[in-house]
């Protein structure tokens, strides 16, 4: 599996928070009393946070084998738009209105989802979409079926080549 690097990053924030929130979980746990309750039943909250536990471990495990099996993949400077590119273009919806906010995307092209990235931010190589912007070029233009009827038209405005450093952009932040 090909990842960007930001990508990875999102993926290692992601392991932090749920790594946290396991933690402040327990602590939740063990501050209030765990054992049955006074009919003889397990406290329910407890056996919900329990749950909550167990399924953020799960994930914790499956962003680690992500990880493992990742090959971080670098931007290309090579002018044509491939995995990592950041991509500004202009999508005609058809609505005769040029200037509108929503006819311009600025996304980054990757190979696949594997956490929580957001459809506005990036799209994958496979959607429609993607499929028509691989290997264009700033100025090309292109087109995507939507569906049977609807036809969608664009023009590439730009094409960055920027490895995006996620992590470091929040330590520049913080300080």
């Amino acid at each position: 599996m090909k990842l960007i690097r930001e990508q990875v990053e999102l993926l290692i924030i992601e392991k932090q928070r749920l790594q946290e929130e396991i933690s402040n979980t327990r602590d939740s746990i063990e501050r209030t009393a765990a054992g049955p309750s006074l009919n003889g039943s397990y406290n329910e909250p407890h056996i919900e946070m329990a749950k909550q536990i167990a399924v953020a471990d799960m994930r914790i495990r499956e962003i680690e084998n992500i990880l493992k099996m990742a090959q971080i993949v670098d931007v290309p400077a090579t002018g044509k738009i491939d995995i990592g590119s950041r991509v500004e273009m202009f999508i005609d919806f058809g609505d005769n209105v040029d200037f509108k906010k929503d006819n311009y995307l600025t996304v980054t092209l990757i190979e696949e989802k594997v956490g929580r990235e957001s459809s506005e931010k990036f799209i994958t190589k496979e959607s429609k979409i993607g499929k028509a912007i691989l290997g264009k070029e700033k100025g090309d233009q292109f087109s995507y079926r939507v569906d049977d009827v609807h036809k969608m038209n664009g023009i590439i405005l730009d094409v960055e080549y920027k490895n995006s450093t996620i992590l470091e952009e929040q330590k520049v932040a913080k300080k």
